[in-house]
């Protein structure tokens, strides 16, 4: 017997079919034989969704002619409404400039083609019923955002929602994907200090973070981010040194660890916008010994409002495009759901913060 779970999922997939075929009462539908490949399921399956479907009362059967549509599924139209699944608390999502301009962005952009944008918590959900609770929902279509668990994008797949990537590649996976060019970001950033003369570059990103079970590993962003710096460090044969931040520590504690000193190096390169303020921050108490040439970078759009010793750099990405094109991208997978997966990498400008002046 098919698990509750698929059961359920292939459920609302056969409702989906009736609701996209526009099959009205009395109508039938096609042999189990053929939804099954359709819904890329078992005859099995289907047939205990059917049954299921019939108990409802939604569906029938006549003998010699197959399961017709007896009344018409609640939920079954489109409900105009596109679910934001996500990790974090839905507080999260209003903490500025990232992530509350992108997803003001795509919510602005939804709006105007008549479409609300439905948070979802990832960690308010039974992950043994994941499929349940998004299908319960009623989407038309769904974005995830920072969402790069293999075990959950593989159980909403099986959904067949129209669905998009923000800010996450996943195209591996099928699914669209609007996100920034972390990699090329990077790789200027560091080749910008070097060129400046510095041989001793510090990349500091956050730690590792456990999520949905999986191991400990670095998020995508900052992994991509890494690799750039990396990149462009093993093109003018320097030697990578990565320092891994632990939570609510100051990078004075952290460097006397790593280097022996407070002695900053000459080039610090942030992979997140939290670590370039607390470092600058630490700048501003005097707790750290600075040298004369020092230099900080990172990724995301700084603005300078001290006067801390030292030149700073930013990567200035365009929050807006983010929610939009994401906006775009959900709009075209609920016109042409299973077409191929696009990507959209949204460019970085570097700039020197203090009169933001384009470096290159």
């Amino acid at each position: 017997m098919a698990s509750l779970t698929r059961k359920n999922q292939v459920k609302h997939q056969i409702s989906k079919f009736i609701s996209q075929n526009n099959l009205q009462l009395n109508a039938y539908l096609p042999s189990v034989r053929s939804l099954a490949k359709t819904l890329g399921t078992s005859t099995n399956t289907v047939q205990e969704a059917i049954n299921t479907l019939k108990q409802e009362g939604l569906l029938d059967s006549r003998p010699g002619k197959g399961v017709f549509v007896k009344a018409i599924m609640s939920g079954s139209s489109d409900t105009k409404r596109i679910g934001l699944l996500h990790l974090n608390k839905t507080e999260y999502l209003d903490v500025g400039p990232y992530p509350k301009r992108p997803i003001a962005g795509l919510r602005a952009a939804l709006e105007e083609s008549g479409y609300e944008l439905f948070p979802i918590a990832l960690e308010s959900i039974d992950m043994l019923f994941l499929s349940d609770a998004i299908a319960e929902q009623k989407l038309s279509g769904l974005v995830l955002f920072e969402i790069d668990s293999s075990l959950v994008i593989h159980e909403l797949l099986a959904l067949r929602l129209p669905m998009v990537s923000m800010d996450y590649d996943l195209t591996r996976f099928g699914i669209p994907s609007v996100c920034f060019d972390n990699h090329l970001a990077m790789i200027e950033l560091t080749k910008h200090f070097i060129e400046l003369g510095h041989k001793d570059v510090l990349f500091i990103c956050p730690p590792p973070v456990r999520r949905m079970g999986m191991p400990y590993m670095l998020d995508v962003t900052t992994e991509e981010r890494r690799e750039g710096y990396r990149i462009a460090m093993r093109l003018a044969s320097l030697n990578e040194r990565v320092l891994r931040m632990k939570k609510d520590s100051l990078i004075g504690e952290h460097l006397r660890d790593f280097t022996g000193s407070h002695q900053l190096p000459s080039a610090i390169i942030c992979s997140s916008l939290n670590i370039a303020k607390k470092i600058i921050s630490e700048l501003q108490d005097n707790t750290l010994l600075i040298p004369d040439d020092f230099c900080l970078g990172t990724f995301g759009n700084l603005r300078m409002d001290s006067n801390a010793h030292g030149r700073f750099y930013s990567t200035l990405v365009d929050y807006e495009a983010l929610g939009d094109m994401t906006s775009k991208f959900i709009m075209k997978a609920l016109k042409n759901n299973g077409s191929d997966p696009e990507k959209c990498t949204l460019s970085a400008k570097l700039i020197e913060c203090h009169n933001d002046i384009s470096v290159k």
